[in-house]
């Protein structure tokens, strides 16, 4: 999978110039994590890996240790809406900008369903680039 993604990229010219990009797991696993690890190096980024159970506050403390501005953060057990929506509080309270993106599984269990949905628009709503879509991450940090 992390070939044809890089593939994928390389054939479109897409490159991070050296970005520096903080990726944590939001949970304890590492597939995700590793993935965008492999991918933002290979693509020409600085990855600082901030390893798997991250909380919110701890990758936003990874980044400005580091002087990073692009949080990149790989979620899989349903606690992404409550995790983009305290990312977003938190950084507003230290009065940063960060570009917060989340990938993995975008799903939650929400008030009135039995199963966990997926919240991926949701997510969007609290202004992180919610997506799987490499291109659309790669897009997004590039962006003004």
């Amino acid at each position: 999978m992390k070939d044809d993604i890089i593939a994928e990229l390389k054939s479109k010219g897409m490159h991070l110039n050296g970005q520096k990009v903080v990726c944590v797991s939001a949970d304890g696993h590492s597939y995700g994590l590793l993935l965008i690890d492999n991918v933002y190096t290979e693509i020409n980024a600085q990855v600082v890996n901030g390893g798997v159970d991250v909380e919110p506050a701890n990758a936003l403390d990874l980044a400005d240790e580091e002087g990073a501005n692009i949080i990149c953060i790989s979620t899989h057990c349903g606690q992404c809406l409550s995790y983009a929506q305290s990312i977003m509080e938190l950084a507003a309270k230290r009065g940063k900008k960060y570009k917060i993106m989340m990938g993995g599984m975008l799903n939650a269990l929400l008030p009135g369903s039995d199963l966990p949905v997926d919240v991926q628009d949701l997510v969007k709503e609290t202004g992180v680039c919610a997506t799987n879509d490499f291109c659309e991450q790669i897009n997004f940090i590039l962006s003004a």
